[in-house]
């Protein structure tokens, strides 16, 4: 057995390879702590006790036919998952990858937490906006209305004033062109005036005459 020379002075260190899981497909897609069924502190003993009822179920001996090719696979990956915790340096490094990609989606989550405020706020500031809108549509609808009805009213009134003007111009036309009578009621009282002064001169006449022939007597007098 040769012994090997020191190590130079500054000189870079010399890591050892990294176990298979941890270059894996299988290790950068999934938990080797799930696929084992154990917890981040498990211990050695529950780590080897997880492995031997696993590996029983998942041994190409247990499962032939045409899918113990893929039986094996798995039992070669829940091999080395079981390599891997046992190894505290290697266990070590899945642990740190473990809790950065927990922190990752972690990280990711908030981020989608934020988006999905954000998405909510643009949401409701649309809502909002939309409701306003109508609302603003609505009142001006009305509005519209509103007045076309006072339109209405209003050239309807002024085709009544219209009407009616016309209606009293062709009544006070008609009234010009027709003669005036004397009223009736100062006629007849004119009429009967003179008559009483009439029957009052023709009785003072009279009355004169028939003094005049028995000799004299008083004038007459005429009274109005």
């Amino acid at each position: 057995m040769t012994a090997t020379s020191p190590q130079k002075k500054g000189a870079a260190a010399v890591h050892p390879p990294r176990h298979p899981i941890e270059v894996s497909e299988l290790g950068r897609r999934f938990n080797p702590y799930e696929i084992l069924g154990v917890t981040k502190t498990a211990t050695s003993t529950v780590v080897k006790r997880a492995y031997r009822k696993r590996a029983l179920k998942l041994h190409p001996d247990k499962n032939p036919g045409e899918e113990q090719a893929i039986y094996a696979a798995m039992f070669n990956n829940l091999t080395l998952i079981y390599e891997a915790l046992l190894d505290p340096a290697t266990r070590q490094a899945i642990d740190d990858r473990i809790a950065a990609s927990e922190r990752e989606e972690e990280t990711r989550q908030m981020q989608n937490a934020q988006q999905s405020r954000l998405r909510e706020d643009l949401l409701m500031k649309e809502r909002i906006w939309r409701e306003k809108s109508a609302a603003k549509d609505e009142k001006d609808r009305i509005k519209a209305a509103n007045q076309e009805l006072l339109d209405a009213l209003k050239a309807r009134r002024e085709k009544e004033l219209l009407a009616s003007r016309r209606t009293h111009t062709a009544a006070a036309s008609l009234l010009g062109k027709r003669p005036r009578s004397p009223p009736r009621s100062r006629t007849v009282a004119s009429s009967g005036s003179l008559d009483g002064i009439i029957n009052s001169v023709w009785e003072e006449l009279v009355h004169a005459a028939a003094v005049h022939d028995h000799g004299g007597g008083p004038q007459v007098r005429v009274q109005v």
